[in-house]
This record gives C-alpha cells, sequence and structure tokens, in this order.
C-alpha cells in the first residue's frame, strides 16, 4: 500500500508517507522516502536521513538513493555518506537523463 500512495505523488499522502519512514520494515521506509521525493517534500528530508541513520546499511543506502532528487545540501551530504561513490554516481547521473525517483516514467505527450 505505501509503493501505491508513493506511486501517486499526491501531498495529502505526506503525513503517511512521514510516519511509514519509521517502520521496522525497512522496505516499506525505502518506499516511503520514494514518495516523498516523488512530491517534493523538502520539509522530510530531515526525516529520512534520520531513518537511514536507524536503518541497517544496505537499507540505509537504499533509503539515502532517494535524496539524490532533491537539490539540497543535506540530502547531498546524506547521499555520499550512505550510499558507495560509484552507486551514487550511477543515480546521478541517471537522474540527469530523466529518470524519476520511482524509476523510468513516461513524460505525458505535448497536447
Amino acid at each position: 500500500k505505501v509503493l501505491e500512495l508513493a506511486d501517486t505523488g499526491d501531498p495529502r499522502g505526506i503525513p503517511l508517507l512521514r510516519r511509514a519512514l519509521q517502520s521496522r520494515n525497512y522496505m516499506i521506509a525505502v518506499w516511503a522516502a520514494k514518495g516523498l521525493v516523488q512530491i517534493k517534500d523538502k520539509d522530510s528530508i530531515p526525516l529520512i536521513i534520520a531513518a537511514c541513520q536507524q536503518a541497517p546499511t544496505g537499507y540505509a543506502s537504499e533509503i539515502a538513493k532517494s535524496l539524490i532528487w532533491f537539490d539540497d545540501p543535506r540530502a547531498q551530504t546524506a547521499v555520499d555518506t550512505y550510499m558507495p561513490k560509484e552507486h551514487a554516481k550511477i543515480f546521478r547521473d541517471a537522474r540527469a537523463q530523466g529518470m524519476k525517483p520511482l524509476g523510468w516514467q513516461m513524460m505525458d505527450p505535448a497536447p
């Protein structure tokens, strides 16, 4: 359900996604972080970083991956802290080429 909520991009889901960041099921936290980025909720950056700090290494990296889509120094520092440098580069390059937080998505055609 968190994935479906994240995919909507609806800001009304922010409170639920923030709560999901605190889940002991780290995959739920990963999808919650991606959903908050999809919504472009910059106020959640400290919460996403806190989720990285509490998660085991592999999951921390996956949560931090979502921060690549924020043009914010705190977010980028966390990416560099929790992700291997080569993985961060791959995803930063993918973002530059149009990848969205939830993966490659089709752009709406011009009317």
